[in-house]
């Protein structure tokens, strides 16, 4: 007798459940927020959302996932169901590192760390370079000679302050604010580069009478090639 009352009672629960879920699952949603590490969503997350209008709970799993999916700033999300009868989604932003400058149309994209153009905005106050060339638009990846070039960038603007940078022809061009140029190469180790430009900077900040040069009579840091040249 028992073993058939836990029989019913399994039957009545599996059925209970499927009509409870059926239930939920017809219900129409059409409110959803959504939120990133950052607060508010971006724009561009906003906008998918906006626009998936009224649906109930299995559509809209589907458009979040299709949604989603054509948003390249978004690492990764989750969703949840409030009451009443709102979709509440939270996402993971994906972070712009460097920025690169177009002087042909004067405006900026900014890239994540794996070299991925998330936005374009009219300012950005991330490293980076400017370049006179066509660059990538948002949702497409940008070189493996410009990500280096960013990363080095990246890696000067912790040592020195600078002033603005140029990349042409598979070089770096980078004034400082103390009035030094560097010429720098992309496609040298980064490590190797940066620990010579300390090395020669270090240098030539000393002030001791064995100094053959002073940082304020140099004007130009060549890195180049294997030897350094300053002038």
């Amino acid at each position: 007798m028992n073993k058939l009352k836990k029989i019913l009672f399994l039957v009545v629960f599996l059925f209970s459940s499927i009509f409870l879920w059926k239930a939920v699952s017809s219900v129409n949603i059409n409110r959803f927020s959504c939120t990133s590490q950052y607060g508010e969503c971006s724009n561009p997350v906003r906008e998918k959302i906006n626009v998936l209008g009224q649906c109930n709970l299995l559509d809209c799993k589907k458009k979040l996932n299709q949604a989603f999916s054509e948003v390249w700033m978004v690492d990764k999300y989750s969703w949840q169901i409030k009451i009443p009868l709102e979709i509440e989604v939270r996402v993971l932003e994906k972070k712009p590192v460097y920025s690169i400058r177009t002087e042909k149309d004067n405006f900026f994209v900014q890239i994540d760390a794996d070299g991925l153009v998330l936005d374009s905005k009219p300012e950005s106050n991330l490293p980076g370079f400017s370049v006179f060339s066509d660059i990538p638009k948002p949702g497409e990846k940008v070189t493996k000679e410009q990500l280096n070039a960013l990363r080095l960038i990246m890696g000067v603007s912790e040592i020195q302050e600078i002033e603005n940078v140029k990349y042409e022809n598979g070089q770096l061009f980078v004034n400082l604010k103390d009035g030094i140029r560097l010429l720098l190469p992309t496609g040298g180790d980064r490590d190797f580069i940066l620990g010579a430009l300390t090395l020669i900077l270090n240098e030539l900040k000393k002030t001791n009478d064995d100094s053959k040069i002073g940082l304020e009579e140099v004007k130009e840091i060549d890195l180049r090639y294997n030897n350094p040249i300053i002038r």
